[in-house]
């Protein structure tokens, strides 16, 4: 995975790459796949650079929204991944909005890493922050998990202060 991250992120044709590395965005079954979805999303921090139209970076950020939807578990680290991208790379390019769609996934992997994300989206897009403080809010208020619940008003406080380093993530029992 390594070898071709670097084959490919070094290449002058990067969008050539755009369906392949969609497709292992999308892969669901895998045993391999975490790895390889890790070194994809870590390309597509520069997103823009491996599309070609708008709809090509919508299908990206959709490829990532389904990723935190769907996560059966975080091995690599990839979800938490996916939401950095998106919150941190990607705020301005309809990523916060995926990650505020993301707080409805049936994941609690998911829901983590989307509130996680969030923070980062009031870093880079301050002019969203009222609106993601309003949403994780509402979030907190119905969130059924109580580590995710105390997380989510963490994160709220971190960002009202404006702190450069936030609140970690928990860790769930499954993980340890």
């Amino acid at each position: 995975a390594n070898e071709a991250h670097e084959a490919v992120d070094s290449s002058r044709f990067r969008p050539s790459y755009f369906a392949a590395l969609c497709a292992i965005l999308t892969a669901r079954v895998h045993p391999h796949r975490r790895s390889a979805q890790w070194c994809v999303l870590d390309l597509f921090e520069d997103l823009p650079a491996f599309t070609t139209s708008e709809a090509e970076e919508e299908f990206a950020i959709e490829s990532m929204e389904r990723l935190l939807m769907d996560a059966e578990d975080d091995f690599a680290r990839t979800v938490y991944k996916a939401g950095v991208v998106l919150g941190g790379h990607l705020p301005h390019r309809h990523g916060g909005d995926a990650l505020i769609r993301c707080l409805q996934s049936t994941s609690i992997i998911g829901r983590r890493s989307a509130i996680h994300g969030l923070f980062h989206v009031c870093e880079w897009v301050p002019e969203l922050e009222d609106r993601v403080i309003g949403e994780l809010r509402e979030h907190a208020k119905r969130e059924a998990n109580p580590q995710l619940a105390i997380f989510t008003f963490s994160i709220i406080d971190d960002i009202q202060k404006g702190v450069v380093d936030h609140t970690p993530e928990p860790i769930f029992a499954f993980e340890r």
